[in-house]
C-alpha cells in the first residue's frame, strides 16, 4: 500500500497557537492528507477558557498533553490532566474546560468524518465551535 501524504509534526509551528485562546491545528483529515475514516488535531486552551463543546455524529477520544481541566461528557464532568484519555461516544454532548493556570493541550480525534466533519475547514485551523 503507497502512503499518499503525510503531515509530520516538525511542519507545524505549535508555538504560534500557545499563545492563541481556543486555537488548535489539523493534522489529519480529508483536507490535510486526503484521509476518509479519521480526523486528528492538536488544540490549546487559555486557563480558565471553555474549549470544544456539543454533540456530533463522529465518536471521538481526546489525550491532554499538557494542563488540567474538566471534561463533561453527557453531563457528567471529570477531571483531566497531562495522561488522561476520553473516549466521547456518538451524539453525545460533551465540552472540555481548562481549570488550570497554564495553558491545556491536547489530542483530538474522530471517526468516520464524512459523516460529520465539524471541527475542520478548509484552512487547517481547528474550529471549535463551527456550525453554531
Amino acid at each position: 500500500m503507497e502512503i499518499k501524504k503525510s503531515v509530520q509534526s516538525h511542519r507545524v509551528d505549535f508555538k504560534a497557537y500557545r499563545d492563541a485562546r481556543n486555537s488548535g491545528v489539523v493534522l489529519v483529515s480529508p483536507e490535510t492528507v486526503g484521509s476518509r475514516n479519521i480526523w486528528m488535531g492538536v488544540g490549546f486552551l487559555a486557563p480558565a477558557e471553555l474549549g470544544p463543546s456539543g454533540a456530533h455524529e463522529p465518536e471521538e477520544a481526546l489525550f491532554i498533553l499538557q494542563g488540567s481541566g474538566v471534561v463533561s461528557v453527557d453531563g457528567q464532568e471529570t477531571p483531566v490532566k497531562a495522561g488522561t484519555g476520553i473516549y466521547i461516544p456518538p451524539n453525545v454532548a460533551h465540552s472540555l474546560r481548562n481549570t488550570g493556570k497554564t495553558s491545556m493541550i491536547f489530542v483530538v480525534s474522530m471517526t468516520n468524518v464524512q459523516t460529520g466533519n465539524l471541527v475542520s475547514d478548509v484552512s487547517g485551523e481547528l474550529c471549535f465551535n463551527c456550525g453554531g
